[in-house]
């Protein structure tokens, strides 16, 4: 959130710049990464999300960072109607084929709850 807040004036500069089409993205589900699945392991229940393996708490950090992101992003909308201001959902595109990797191929990937997908 601070980080969008702090440096909007850096939109803002792309804006006066000419730019009339941004496209930002979001984040990824951080919770998914390799290392941070390797830095953060637990045995506790309920700290992995039992579709995808991934650490909860990072993936609902992740998702907080990009309701910030989209809150500051509507308030630019509304400050410059003329820009084209367009979010790029790289969470819930790349959070579906942590939940359904086989739909896009063949993968191989093991969690530290040992689920493995082939």
């Amino acid at each position: 959130m601070c980080f969008y807040i702090k440096n909007h004036h850096k939109f803002q500069e792309l804006i006066s710049l000419g730019a009339n089409k941004l496209v930002v993205p979001g984040n990824f589900p951080i919770g998914c990464v390799p290392l941070y699945l390797a830095i953060f392991p637990s045995q506790k229940e309920d700290y992995y999300d039992e579709q995808t393996g991934c650490i909860k708490w990072l993936n609902e950090f992740a998702e907080y960072h990009n309701r910030m992101l989209q809150e500051e992003l509507e308030r630019l909308r509304n400050l410059h109607p003329d820009v084209t201001i367009i979010y790029a959902d790289y969470y819930g595109a790349s959070l579906n084929i942590f939940r359904a990797p086989l739909q896009f191929g063949e993968y191989h990937f093991k969690t530290n709850q040992n689920m493995e997908y082939k």
